[in-house]
């Protein structure tokens, strides 16, 4: 056996069967292979919409949560090759099943968001494989302080009262903000500290874990500190506590920071003065340690890493890709365009001319550019989607199930007040169940909607390219027009207010006529060539706007609020920074 597979081996025996995550494992697994997908939606469920009571689905919810700690700890000491590979693994493959699963995925990614478990799926689906920072003794001596650190917080605080205080839990009638008020009173405040533990009730151990907390994370703060010259490790670390410190991290600062504000209050005896001091240098610590680990100063290098890889991902399976025809077309026109180009530039002399097809060129560059982004923000957007349309009919078929067995007990019962309420509550099912599924159409037509526009914006952009090719030009406008005026009606249909969005594509198809009637016009190669760059920059600014109300959309979908509307300032701001970067490539 092998240094890795050793270390490998600890950290399993800590993390899997150490601690309930194998349960989870063992639970999920067989829910996925005999496809209950509605037992593992119900379970997975967001607590903000249903909350959770039933004793069974507590325990094995925070096995689950165990079981993506355990896959988080995985990917910290993958990172610095602390372990093997373990994509050919039993573990990795039973990972790779549950990791996978679009259920399991919308609790990780979406309900509670959490980098590491992502980024393992993509490392042991061969994706991030090559991804990680140099191994070293330095970085293997401070995961194994990590692992220490770790080990204290799942010992001492993961299941203690404190944190689940801190985190809106009553527990034996106590609030967190009784914890907080109990700091105001120095004696009571260390009688109770000073408890042994068979004496303390809830709000005595969390008076105890309080002061535990506050120094992991004065151990923290000093661990990344020592990792600062490898930031992948870093901030890898960092999110291992991500629930903490960024996804409740704005609600943990403000009451630990209300709670540090109390000990100002207090009145020491004796050597007043310095005891002042020392209470005031202490708060004042612990607050900057607290404002650095909630100021996601760490987060960004796990979050480019698992961009970088979830691109490679959708490249390795871009026959799954949500990419639009028009785009597909127009990317390879694209293509055929810049070869055409460098092939024309290296023919032209003279200053001018040389300038003009740099500019195209450089038009041209940035569009397959703006093309690529508005790409992935449809991927993205269709995955997102897709994972709430498929709720919405697994929602719809519960809902449905709930009330026909309604019906079933309606006809058991002798109780006639009984029966009627369990018809009640059938018909109450079903009207339910046909308002989500009618969600779920809208949601369907409405990405159909977003497909088209971005089908057109490609379209377009293959108009634009082929309006200065007169054996192209003619067939490019007719399939643009066609689009137009043909099934992208059929796609506003559901929708109100659907006529501004039309007049707004007949005012592009309009333009994008007059400009190649411009061009038809020109009589001399430069403003034919001039007029060119302004059909591909009208194009550009198009998918530009496309792509930036995608992202909007996603945005205000995560954050429950109206799509604010993009303007073409933004679109033109963005346009010209990508034109800029398109000079950059070109040596301009």
């Amino acid at each position: 056996m092998n240094l890795q597979q050793a270390n490998f081996e600890d950290l399993q025996a800590k993390y899997y069967f150490g601690t309930e995550a194998h349960v989870a494992a063992k639970y999920l697994v067989d829910l996925i292979r005999r496809k209950k997908g509605s037992q593992l939606a119900t379970l997975l469920r967001d607590y903000r919409q249903q909350p959770i009571v039933a004793a069974r689905e507590i325990e094995l919810r925070a096995a689950t949560d165990r079981l993506l700690n355990c896959y988080s700890a995985m990917e910290v000491a993958s990172l610095i090759r602390f372990i093997p590979k373990l994509d050919e693994a039993d573990f990795g493959t039973e990972a790779r099943l549950i990791l996978g699963n679009k259920l399991v995925r919308r609790y990780y990614e979406d309900f509670y968001p959490t980098k590491l478990p992502q980024l393992f799926r993509c490392r042991i689906d061969g994706a991030a494989r090559d991804l990680q920072e140099h191994e070293s003794n330095d970085a293997n001596g401070c995961f194994l302080t990590f692992l220490d650190l770790d080990r204290r917080f799942m010992e001492k605080l993961e299941d203690g009262y404190f944190l689940r205080m801190l985190d809106s839990f009553v527990i034996e009638g106590y609030w967190f903000d009784d914890v907080v008020t109990l700091i105001e009173a120095p004696e009571e405040f260390i009688c109770h500290l000073l408890l042994p533990p068979s004496e303390r009730d809830a709000r005595s151990c969390a008076i105890h874990e309080f002061s535990l907390f506050m120094q992991f994370c004065f151990d923290l703060r000093l661990l990344l500190a020592q990792v600062e010259s490898q930031p992948l490790l870093q901030s890898a670390m960092w999110h291992h506590y991500s629930y903490w410190f960024d996804i409740i991290g704005d609600q943990l600062r403000e009451r630990l920071g209300e709670a540090l504000s109390r000990f100002l209050k207090w009145e020491p005896t004796g050597n007043k003065e310095e005891a002042v001091g020392t209470v005031q240098t202490y708060v004042l610590e612990a607050r900057n340690v607290l404002t650095f680990l909630t100021s996601r100063k760490c987060a960004a290098p796990v979050e480019t890493l698992l961009k970088n890889v979830s691109r490679s991902e959708g490249g390795r399976n871009s026959g799954k890709r949500s990419r639009p025809d028009g785009i597909v077309t127009a990317m390879n026109a694209l293509q055929a365009r810049f070869q055409v180009q460098t092939s024309l530039y290296g023919n032209v002399s003279g200053d001018d001319a040389k300038r003009i097809y740099s500019d195209s060129m450089a038009t041209v560059l940035a569009l397959a550019s703006s093309l690529e982004t508005l790409s992935v923000e449809v991927h993205s957007l269709v995955q997102r989607r897709k994972r709430r349309i498929d709720e919405a009919i697994e929602s719809t078929a519960r809902l449905l199930d709930q009330a026909e067995q309604q019906v079933v007990n309606a006809n058991k019962t002798s109780d006639p007040t009984e029966a009627e309420a369990y018809v009640v509550g059938s018909d109450l099912s079903k009207a339910v169940a046909k308002s989500t599924f009618r969600a779920g159409q809208l949601t369907y037509a409405s990405t159909r909607f977003v497909l088209l526009t971005a089908d057109i914006t490609g379209w377009a952009a293959v108009a634009a390219l082929g309006a200065s090719d007169e054996h192209y030009q003619k067939k490019a406008v007719q399939r643009f027009l066609q689009l137009v005026g043909g099934f992208l009606s059929d796609a506003l249909e559901p929708f109100e207010g659907a006529n501004k969005a039309w007049e707004c594509l007949v005012a592009i198809r309009d333009i994008l006529k007059a400009r190649v009637d411009d061009m038809r016009a020109a009589d001399d190669v430069i403003t034919r060539e001039r007029n060119y760059q302004t059909l591909v920059t009208l194009a550009g600014l198009q998918a530009e706007r496309t792509a930036l109300a995608i992202k909007e959309m996603l945005l205000a979908s995560d954050e429950m609020h109206s799509p604010r509307e993009v303007s073409w300032d933004l679109a033109r701001l963005t346009w010209r920074e990508r034109l800029d970067a398109a000079n950059k490539t070109l040596g301009r």
